[in-house]
């Protein structure tokens, strides 16, 4: 009989749209607070739009109020919230909410090539 594989529990991840990432993000951040780091990293480099922007930093300003939050309580214990290899004062830094319309219109571009 085949052996199941193993199976990741957040498979494609990256198909999400960019709020439901933020909002995943936010909820993940309460107990592994690198991930969560690492998904909005990386929907930072594929933001849709100016208007995504407000709501990517209002997530930015949550998650690391919530890190900062968790790390002042008496039971936090650095190698669980985190794991052994991540650094501690790792933090989300806010993106530029003043995109002029070229900059879009050129992420937009890029994108649509990129599907080609």
């Amino acid at each position: 009989m085949a052996r199941k594989g193993k199976v990741d529990i957040v498979r494609n991840y990256n198909q999400w749209s960019s709020q439901d990432t933020i909002n995943y993000s936010r909820n993940i951040s309460r107990w592994n607070p690198a991930l969560a780091i690492e998904w909005m990293e990386q929907l930072a480099n594929r933001i849709e739009s100016p208007v995504i922007i407000a709501e990517y930093n209002k997530g930015v300003r949550q998650i690391n109020a919530t890190i900062d939050s968790i790390m002042s309580q008496r039971y936090y214990v650095k190698d669980t919230y985190w794991g052994k290899s991540v650094n501690p004062n790792q933090r989300l830094e806010e993106m530029d909410e003043e995109m002029d319309i070229e900059t879009y219109l050129g992420i937009m571009e890029m994108q649509r090539l990129s599907m080609q």
